[in-house]
């Protein structure tokens, strides 16, 4: 975010339209609602809560677009800034990797599988786990309890959920899964994990793994390599979030939302052992035909880069 006030200093230096690609938001609300954890990083996160206080406003004013991956983003920039219009931004969704499957496959053959074997079934995730995603994993911790007590053996592997170097992070997992005490079920390596690794592990799983955030608007990038591996998929999300909508849209994944009631947790892990038994029993996920096609048509990465070419050319002819 430190780099993007460049773009209206180049603008005003040389006359080039830019355009923000919003993945994340700026100026974020998350911590200030209540019942939200306290903001990570101390003093670095509040030199970066300043910086977007004094400066996203100030870069957006003169941008010519703003893409964003959630509807959500925007209408957060509209209640901010009331010359933040619709014209101002679009919604243009990560896109599906088509071609990056067959580097997967090229590059993994003869290697050793990522996944430890095991009589279990296993389930894998590889990604960023932050707080926000706290209710998601316990409901999926609560399921895997639920299932071991009716004697389904599942074990879950979490990978590259920190930012951090070798080493150096921390688990995101453990108290929670202790809690659920299914801590002998579960494994996390904190270490970042190459991309092409992450779609690798989506091949050798049993059953891919996609989390919600307690931040309504969070629109997983993860989510369309994982429907494109055609494994079975759990998706854990809250109720009337952005994943949910989108799962609704594309099918793939068995849905289990949940909301803040508060037994709403249980009933959910209740409903992700029910899936659990029947991907065991081997259950497909369900997706229609239509939503199939439209996955590879709609999501895939060369049309949302057509796209974000037709954004390129507006943004340029409205600054003749």
């Amino acid at each position: 975010f430190a780099a993007l006030p460049l773009g209206r200093i180049w603008r005003s230096w040389f006359g080039v339209p830019y355009v923000i690609d919003l993945q994340d938001p700026w100026l974020n609300d998350y911590y200030d609602q209540p019942g939200a954890p306290r903001p990570p990083g101390g003093w670095k996160y509040r030199i970066a809560r300043l910086n977007a206080r004094l400066l996203e406003g100030w870069t957006l004013k003169r941008c010519a677009h703003v893409i964003s991956v959630s509807q959500g983003y925007l209408d957060s920039l509209a209640r901010r800034y009331p010359w933040f219009t619709p014209e101002h931004g679009s919604v243009l969704a990560f896109g599906a990797p088509t071609a990056d499957w067959d580097l997967v496959r090229l590059k993994s053959a003869g290697c050793p599988p990522l996944l430890p074997a095991s009589a279990r079934l296993r389930i894998a995730y590889a990604g960023r786990l932050g707080m926000d995603m706290k209710r998601s994993l316990e409901v999926l911790f609560a399921g895997i309890a639920e299932a071991r007590g009716d004697g389904l053996p599942v074990e879950a592997h979490f990978y590259g959920t920190s930012y951090a170097a070798a080493g150096d992070g921390e688990s995101t997992t453990k108290v929670l899964a202790a809690k659920a005490g299914v801590s002998d079920l579960v494994s996390e390596s904190p270490t970042r994990i190459s991309y092409l690794n992450s779609l690798r592990m989506l091949t050798e799983t049993d059953i891919a793994l996609v989390l919600g955030s307690e931040d309504a608007a969070y629109s997983p990038s993860k989510l369309y390599p994982t429907l494109l591996a055609g494994k079975p998929t759990l998706a854990i999300a809250p109720a009337a979030s952005v994943l949910e909508r989108l799962l609704g849209e594309l099918g793939g994944a068995a849905l289990v939302s949940y909301t803040t009631e508060p037994d709403a947790q249980q009933v959910a892990g209740g409903k992700v052992a029910d899936w659990l038994r029947r991907f065991a029993a081997g259950e497909r996920t369900p997706q229609s035909p239509t939503q199939a096609d439209s996955l590879r048509r709609d999501r895939s990465a060369r049309a949302v880069a057509e796209r974000q070419v037709e954004v390129f050319q507006i943004a340029i002819a409205a600054s003749k």
